[in-house]
């Protein structure tokens, strides 16, 4: 029973509208309403978000839409991420990929970011607890350049990787991944992975606020609780109504309630 935000789903919607692909059709096919994602706490299945994502990958005319992601989510959204407006206004770089670790299921709990002290270097890594994820070449990139993209965002272009990891076979150039992360690129390693200075951990976040830092924990910390309360239950009724949608049934209150054995009310 693993999910992912819908506010995630919207970037992911602007994503794929700048590669000229019709985001409401590709939605309807996995089971997804407008009005789904037009609530801010609504989260769907991680097996939606893995049809999703593949079919906009499929669709799309960017070569390298994983790098593209990355890119577009830190774009789009610190403005209504209650985690990246956290992030922003904690102390240092380190506190800030805390809370990121920390709170990442107000996001997604189908992936864990990870952070470990290898000595004088960082390692940024993830667990995929969404098992389907684990061969997807394009989704490690998309997280890789995530990492990458928050890292600058942060620290406003003050951090340079030492070293960028891929578990996939490369392509024969490149130069693209090069010029997007400005540092040593390996494929076919062991893991996939972000090396970073530990020394970049104490940088000073700009602007940040420590009294809008601890409000901003509070309510990440009461989010993310609740997600853990409610998924269960609100994750097998949005099953079910995918599941009628996909096979062309009209998911009434009454169907929906037969489907799970319990009384409409």
């Amino acid at each position: 029973h693993f999910t992912v935000s819908t506010a995630v789903i919207r970037v992911l919607k602007q994503y794929a509208e700048r590669q000229g692909v019709d985001f409401a059709d590709l939605a309807a096919s996995v089971g997804l309403t407008p009005a789904i994602l037009g609530d801010d706490h609504a989260r769907i299945s991680a097996r939606q978000f893995e049809r999703l994502w593949e079919r906009i990958i499929a669709g799309g005319h960017e070569p390298h839409p994983g790098l593209q992601f990355g890119r577009e989510m830190v774009r789009h959204f610190p403005g209504g991420s209650i985690l990246f407006t956290l992030m922003i206004n904690c102390p240092t770089i380190g506190e800030a990929l805390a809370a990121f670790v920390r709170y990442h299921r107000i996001m997604s709990d189908a992936i864990q970011p990870r952070i470990h002290h290898d000595g004088p270097r960082v390692r940024l890594t993830w667990d995929l607890y969404r098992q389907g994820f684990r061969a997807h070449p394009v989704l490690s990139e998309a997280l890789i350049s995530t990492y990458y993209a928050i890292l600058t965002h942060l620290s406003q272009g003050r951090i340079i990787p030492n070293a960028v990891h891929f578990t996939h076979p490369g392509p024969e150039d490149a130069d693209a991944y090069r010029r997007v992360f400005n540092a040593p690129i390996s494929f076919g390693a062991a893991e996939n992975a972000l090396m970073v200075d530990a020394a970049a951990m104490r940088l000073e976040i700009c602007l940040a606020s420590q009294s809008l830092c601890g409000i901003l924990e509070n309510h990440a910390a009461q989010v993310s609780d609740a997600i853990g309360r409610t998924n269960k239950w609100s994750l097998e009724v949005m099953q079910v109504i995918g599941g009628m949608v996909m096979k062309g049934s009209r998911p009434t209150i009454d169907a929906v309630a037969r489907r799970l054995a319990v009384s409409r009310r």
